[in-house]
């Protein structure tokens, strides 16, 4: 889901499609972030993108976004496709050397 926070674009966890850890039946939580207080916190709710500004019509920047797949947090930037497919790109350094993630409309 995203929303406003302040002026700024942010996005939390609404959906998962394996909302339980497969071996112990709980609710999966966020094992591997660096931050060791926060690795009990449900990925189910949690804001993983956070503080991009709009740059213009269909792309904004300056953000963070979380991946919790490995635990750390990147540069981010947004673009909204003519396609209406929103892109978000995690990076480090360059936007080239990052990793792009695709959403759409439900």
């Amino acid at each position: 889901e995203f929303y406003l926070c302040g002026e700024a674009i942010c996005a939390k966890v609404v959906e998962l499609k394996e909302p339980n850890d497969p071996k112990t039946g709980k609710p999966k939580v966020d094992t591997l972030n660096e931050d060791e207080t926060l690795r009990t916190r449900p990925i189910l709710g949690m804001q993983f993108l956070d503080g991009l500004k709009k740059k213009n019509n269909t792309k904004w920047d300056g953000g963070t976004i979380y991946n919790a797949r490995d635990g750390k947090t990147y540069t981010a930037l947004m673009k909204l496709k003519k396609n209406g497919i929103l892109e978000v790109r995690g990076y480090v350094g360059m936007p080239m050397l990052g990793k792009s993630t695709f959403f759409t409309r439900k």
